[in-house]
């Protein structure tokens, strides 16, 4: 059977969360609202699984595709005729990304 101190290393709650992530409680619960951050309800409280969490944040990673992607959404909201031509655009956003010093390995 495990103990109580094992048990409660083994989930988080929301407040410890928003701590380590420098996030407020409240988007912490809207991630377990929406689904995003799997976690347990206890009666009016809920407990995150640290593989959970550990799992949430590896998806969370944003890598050079992501960013690129990223870029050209923000171009676009910032100046909509830039989607009229998705291949001036991905170049553009490939030219934003090279300047943040984020360069496309693959």
């Amino acid at each position: 059977m495990t103990t109580k101190k094992n048990a409660s290393a083994e989930y988080l709650d929301a407040a410890t969360i928003a701590t380590e992530l420098g996030l407020s409680k409240m988007s912490i619960y809207r991630l377990i609202h929406t689904g995003e951050l799997p976690c347990l309800r206890i009666g009016r409280t809920y407990r995150v699984p640290v593989n959970a969490y550990r799992a949430y944040l590896a998806g969370a990673v944003v890598g050079p595709r992501d960013g690129l992607q990223l870029i050209q959404a923000a171009l676009v909201a910032e100046w909509p005729e830039l989607g009229e031509d998705p291949v001036y655009l991905a170049r553009l956003a490939e030219v934003a990304l090279g300047a943040l010093g984020v360069g496309d390995d693959g």
